[in-house]
């Protein structure tokens, strides 16, 4: 009797841990800037959890066995249109019938991934074909989508509660959709620019107070206060670019990721690999030569791609490679810093 009362205290704590551990409401997201919007609107009330994880690329990644052992548990998935969900997205959903899927770069005008720039092409006619492509597909599920008149003190979301169905039939299609998202002709870095970010956060706002009712009071209120910040963080970003003279607004990138912040400021990215195909020897020749002929002198570079091909053009145009990560954790000070690079490197 005396070991079985020493024994049922061990037995009621080992019980109680894993309710303890599924007592705090956990979404995943495919990568981690997404968290920073979750925490941003949620506070402490949700926990997410990044799919991709740091140093590893969203092109290439395959999620771990414990990770998919752990979305079986989660209240949500937040996609992103990533290229890696296209293929796993479908195997999510057949791994967990009753995860609920939401797609928060709906209502995202698409841009297309910028080709390699053989005549000293502008990169602003993408943006008409870039939309119609996105749009061709049927998406209606994002917030531009609903016709939605969201400003940072107010807007009315109680129109278009979605629920689980509803969200797991549009994740299976889009999914499948061909040309939607991964390296597929649209450019899917859309976490990073402020306009395109507002409309992540307020899909983000919406799947959040969908699986959480009693807290959407407290969710819209932060959501105005952060699209406030994404206002604010604008703002800072056009008044460190401004030294940048009209004539040296164009960057070397090995990979194109800063397509949508270039489009916001006025900028233009020179990309060295598109779509995974690095260029061939005539190919960045006229790359090379393009950025001497413009003085560009940085290359920047991304750590979840090798940078061979970058520090050859670096060393042929006499300069230097320098690191931006798109994925890193803070979002807003990784905008802010990016644009602090790009000034140092075009300004002096």
């Amino acid at each position: 009797m005396t070991r079985f009362r020493f024994f049922l205290p061990v037995l009621v704590l080992l019980f109680a841990m894993p309710c303890a551990a599924l007592a705090e409401p956990t979404v995943f997201v495919s990568i981690v800037p997404q968290q920073y919007f979750v925490e941003k609107i949620a506070g402490d009330a949700v926990t997410s959890q990044p799919m991709v994880l740091p140093g590893q690329s969203p092109a290439t990644y395959e999620p771990s066995p414990r990770q998919m052992a752990a979305l079986s548990e989660a209240a949500a998935y937040l996609a992103i249109g990533v290229p890696f969900e296209r293929a796993w997205l479908p195997r999510f959903r057949e791994a967990s019938p009753g995860l609920r899927i939401v797609h928060v770069d709906e209502g995202i005008q698409k841009r297309a991934m910028v080709a390699h720039h053989h005549h000293g092409e502008e990169h602003h006619h993408h943006e008409a074909h870039a939309e119609e492509d996105h749009h061709a597909h049927g998406h209606e599920h994002g917030a531009a989508a609903h016709g939605h008149e969201h400003d940072a003190h107010g807007h009315d979301h109680d129109a278009h509660k979605h629920d689980a169905h509803d969200h797991d039939a549009h994740a299976e299609a889009h999914a499948k959709a061909p040309a939607a998202h991964g390296h597929t002709g649209l450019d899917p870095h859309v976490w990073l620019a402020p306009e395109p970010a507002k409309v992540i956060a307020r899909n983000t706002f919406d799947a959040l107070a969908a699986i959480f009712p009693d807290k959407e009071a407290q969710f819209r209120a932060n959501l105005d206060a952060f699209l406030a910040e994404i206002d604010s963080l604008d703002a800072r970003i056009r008044e460190i670019l401004t030294p940048i003279p009209p004539e040296k607004r164009r960057f070397l990138v090995f990979h194109p990721s800063w397509g949508y912040f270039a489009d916001a400021f006025d900028l233009e990215q020179l990309p060295i690999e598109v779509e995974g195909k690095e260029p061939g020897p005539a190919e960045l020749a006229r790359i090379v030569k393009r950025a001497r002929d413009e003085g560009i002198a940085v290359v920047f570079v991304q750590p979840q791609f090798s940078a061979t091909s970058a520090q050859v053009a670096a060393r042929e145009i006499g300069g230097r490679v320098e690191k931006l990560d798109p994925l890193a954790e803070d979002w807003a000070d990784n905008l802010e810093r990016a644009a602090a690079a790009f000034q140092k490197a075009l300004a002096d």
